[in-house]
């Protein structure tokens, strides 16, 4: 009977990075500025994604973050540093709160030995209160009246990001005057007729 020594020699595995259970959530106001961080939750610090690598041997200075998914209706609003993590606006036009209140993000983090993992980012767009942009006359902005007319020209509406109701004030009441209806109705009266040979 030969007998032999078996050296059996255990090496470490290794391991992908790993996320904190339940993904990131962070928040930024609509109409921000290309570069402007996002808050991490809402605020006051910036969000920033961090992975923990479970091998002993690990330094995270070797991880790198990417976007593993973007929002189809925002792809490209939010930018994430592929060395720190944090997560930064990319396209401020994109983050608009009422076309994309959320931004859902998923988040890649990978080590040297192509091992990664992924996680969940939502960003929360906050509202912000904004100006009409625009006021029309039966929709439009041109709107023709023939002369000697005197009554109802039209009814005014408002763009507004916000929606809303509205109400108007005349700047120039020489030739009209304004009904205003509690249900948001307006309408536009010419008061004194309009001469074409004397105002062309």
């Amino acid at each position: 009977t030969v007998t032999t020594d078996v050296i059996i020699q255990l090496v470490p595995s290794d391991y992908a990075p790993i996320f904190p259970e339940g993904g990131f959530r962070g928040s930024i106001q609509e109409n921000p500025i290309n570069g402007d961080a996002v808050l991490n939750g809402t605020g006051p610090n910036a969000l920033v994604i961090q992975a923990v690598d479970p091998d002993p041997q690990a330094s995270l200075d070797s991880v790198r973050y990417t976007w593993h998914m973007r929002p189809a209706e925002a792809p490209g609003a939010l930018a994430i540093d592929e060395i720190t993590g944090a997560v930064t606006v990319a396209n401020a036009s994109l983050v608009d709160f009422e076309t994309t209140p959320v931004l859902h993000y998923q988040v890649r983090a990978r080590d040297d030995a192509l091992l990664f993992y992924v996680t969940d980012v939502y960003v929360n767009v906050t509202n912000v209160q904004e100006a009409p942009t625009a006021v029309l006359l039966n929709g439009s902005t041109d709107v023709r009246v023939p002369e000697n007319y005197e009554g109802n020209i039209g009814n005014l509406t408002t763009i507004d990001p916000e929606g809303g109701t509205f109400t108007y004030e005349l700047l120039t009441a020489s030739h009209y005057t304004l009904e205003q209806y509690a249900d948001g109705v307006s309408y536009l009266n010419l008061s004194t007729p309009f001469d074409f040979e004397a105002t062309a």
